[in-house]
């Protein structure tokens, strides 16, 4: 599975070209207008790239949105810019940005700034959140609104190993191998869990969906 990474740049030229040397090690959304941030999120990216200098709405006012979002998973987020000016660059990383990309750099260099950033995010993270739910796999504590989810053991790896792979879908073979390695576990006993871990939620604007001959995934209610 790749790896998820979130353009923004008001010049579609531009994002082709990301996504060109990109797209061979993540998948990639590409998002001509700040204002879809929100979709941008639901997209649950590994690292955010934005465009310093955007009308309408610049790179650091789009940062400041998307980090104060509820959905925001705390991956970096990285500026780029055609600029090789220190006052655009101390502009950037002074708000909170986690790096910043020029377009002079080699696509090399670029990909190792970026793959860096992923692996020490992957690697490190510790709080998994998507709308009105929030996990920490330190504590091994699930919260809805902040109010803690009474979860089994079971039920916890379960949604974590469904957040950590929104928005996409997982089989039940792979859930059953996640949850029980290298047992042999009968169709009912996942298809319990599930029901019983979807009933302990009263207010979350997502759903568990089961889909016959696709697998498990994690969506935003109608």
């Amino acid at each position: 599975m790749k790896d998820r990474v979130a353009l923004f740049d008001d010049n579609v030229a531009n994002l082709d070209l990301y996504e060109s040397f990109l797209g061979h090690s993540y998948e990639c959304a590409k998002f001509i207008n700040p204002f879809s941030y929100e979709k941008a999120l639901e997209f649950n990216p590994d690292i955010i790239i934005i465009d310093v200098m955007m009308p309408v709405m610049d790179g650091i006012e789009l940062y400041k949105k998307v980090v104060s979002h509820k959905n925001y998973n705390g991956c970096p987020i990285l500026f780029i810019s055609a600029s090789g000016s220190e006052e655009v660059l101390l502009k950037a990383l002074k708000c909170g940005g986690q790096g910043f990309l020029s377009r002079s750099m080699s696509r090399e260099e670029i990909l190792y700034r970026i793959r860096n950033q992923v692996d020490y995010f992957k690697n490190n993270k510790i709080v998994y959140s998507l709308g009105e739910v929030k996990m920490d796999l330190k504590s091994l504590k699930a919260y809805e609104n902040d109010v803690i989810i009474d979860l089994t053991l079971t039920e916890f790896k379960i949604l974590k190993t469904l957040l950590t792979r929104y928005p996409q879908h997982i089989t039940r073979e792979q859930i059953n191998e996640e949850i029980w390695p290298g047992l042999v576990v009968q169709a009912n006993t996942l298809n319990t869990h599930l029901s019983n871990l979807r009933g302990k939620f009263s207010k979350w604007s997502y759903e568990i969906q089961h889909i016959k001959n696709f697998g498990i995934i994690i969506s935003p209610k109608a």
